[in-house]
């Protein structure tokens, strides 16, 4: 379980803020839920996880191909590619909840940074990776 006081969070978030007014900073789309969260200690330990950097491939959860990018689906963006006639728009930030129950979108936190950037980086699933227990964040 991923243990961080309160305090130090709370403290990581004022830095972030530095000048910026509170009510302006202190949004949702700032602080991100943290449960379903997969963490890894270093960014060489996730790295090492994936694999080597030009086998790595994620699976669209969307048109369920493979995509070299972990964010925005590369599949099918030439005609007959993956046998998938049309390239697929599916990203990130336009994933439905519905496309998760084959293919999710994972989020992980790198425990080595979290308090330096509060990030909870989210991404299509990587193909052959084996995830780590989800962690609760507290």
């Amino acid at each position: 379980m991923l243990k961080i006081e309160p305090e130090r969070v709370i403290h990581a978030l004022e830095v972030l803020r530095g000048t910026e007014v509170p009510w302006a900073f202190y949004t949702p789309s700032r602080l991100p839920e943290l449960e379903d969260v997969h963490c890894w200690e270093t960014p060489h330990d996730f790295d090492q996880d994936l694999g080597e950097h030009q086998l790595r491939r994620y699976i669209c959860p969307k048109c369920e191909h493979e995509s070299t990018d972990p964010m925005r689906c590369t599949a099918g963006h030439a005609p007959g590619v993956n046998q998938y006639p049309e390239s697929c728009d599916a990203t990130i930030w336009n994933s439905p909840d519905s496309w998760d129950s084959i293919n999710p979108i994972i989020k992980l936190i790198i425990k080595s940074t979290f308090l330096a950037d509060l990030t909870v980086h989210t991404i299509f699933y990587p193909k052959g990776l084996k995830l780590p227990e989800i962690q609760d964040v507290e």
